[in-house]
């Protein structure tokens, strides 16, 4: 059964962006990519992205078939050297 995870990456060095694309240019894909992980429906990782009210972050839904892929990504995010923040919400 397919489970939805959000969360929301908010960048640690201040900056505001102008829309998810710009945060995106210099914070990576923020799990969208993550086809090994994320529930593929047409050979698309099915989620989503938004800019939050502050500018300085996102709001990312994504779509995973289970608890353990959710696990097993979480658990590949490199944290020793993260430029943002990431929160379940």
């Amino acid at each position: 059964m397919a489970i939805t995870k959000t969360y929301n990456i908010t960048a640690n060095n201040g900056d505001v962006y102008a829309d998810a694309a710009a945060f995106q240019a210099v914070h990576g894909m923020c799990g969208l990519e993550a086809g090994e992980f994320v529930r593929l429906v047409d050979d698309e990782p099915v989620g989503t992205i938004t800019l939050n009210a502050g500018g300085n972050g996102v709001q990312v839904v994504l779509e995973y078939e289970d608890q353990a892929k959710a696990d097993a990504h979480a658990a590949s995010w490199d944290k020793a050297e993260a430029t943002v923040t990431i929160t379940a919400v």
